[in-house]
């Protein structure tokens, strides 16, 4: 994550917005940026967050008139992607039926040892 915003950081900067900080110090605005990002309450994920950091940062530097907030960025990350659901499981009758005789002895057993003293 670092990388990349090491580099829409040096880009939004060539853009030369109202309120950017001076050149020499990019290195520990940047520095700041990533670890107000990496504290977020967020698991960021290379395959999952790369694209919508991406996305986030030209987004902000198409519509920004001057030096962004690491909120601004947040508040313009697109969702991430949902990850495929596996397919619900295959089940024969003969499975089902064995399923639901098994349920109704655990609840049978269940029932009649509630009554008895242990």
């Amino acid at each position: 994550m670092g990388e990349i915003v090491k580099y829409h950081m040096e880009r939004l900067r060539l853009l030369n917005l109202d309120g950017a900080p001076a050149g020499v110090a990019m290195g520990e605005v940047t520095r700041i940026w990533a670890e107000t990002l990496a504290g977020r309450n967020i698991v960021w994920d290379k395959e999952l967050d790369t694209l919508r950091l991406h996305r986030g940062f030209m987004e902000l530097a198409a519509n920004c008139d001057r030096w962004p907030s690491p909120n601004m960025l947040m508040q313009r990350l697109p969702s991430r992607p949902q990850r495929q659901a596996l397919p619900a499981p295959q089940i024969t009758e003969e499975q089902r039926q064995r399923n639901l005789r098994a349920i109704r002895c655990m609840l049978r057993d269940a029932l009649n040892l509630k009554g008895r003293p242990q």
